[in-house]
């Protein structure tokens, strides 16, 4: 599930127009991040058209909210186990795509285990152990 998402977000990425593409290159980040957000909703609705999606910046990570994953049709249908892999793989292929750092993308929430959302934490900077 992880290289389905990872290729999804190839060819998400290869569907922004080529201005865009150089526009994540050399914009300074602090102007990038409006963009970024833009490639995340691109990439997922690429493969899902009514998909919903939010991205909050928190610190140093993203939160990203998906409100009808397609791998979710019914809260909890198959005994409380997350399916939302692909997506996790898909957000994290799209922001290598970028040069804001991004380490990890982890499902924090799902549906499938009665969640009201699917929801997922990129972390933008390492975090050093005290």
């Amino acid at each position: 599930i992880e290289t389905a998402g990872r290729t999804a977000s190839e060819r998400a990425y290869g569907d922004f127009s080529q201005i865009e593409r150089k526009l994540l290159e050399t914009l300074p980040k602090f102007g990038r991040e409006r963009l970024v957000k833009h490639l995340l909703h691109s990439g997922l609705r690429s493969i899902h058209k009514d998909a919903q999606l939010s991205v909050k910046r928190d610190g140093e990570k993203l939160l990203l909210t998906v409100t009808n994953s397609l791998f979710c049709h019914t809260p909890a249908e198959d005994g409380g186990q997350k399916r939302c892999h692909f997506y996790a793989a898909l957000f994290a292929g799209l922001l290598e795509k970028t040069d804001i750092q991004c380490y990890s993308v982890t499902e924090l929430s799902c549906r499938g285990q009665g969640s009201d959302t699917c929801s997922f934490e990129a972390l933008l900077e390492r975090h050093q152990a005290a």
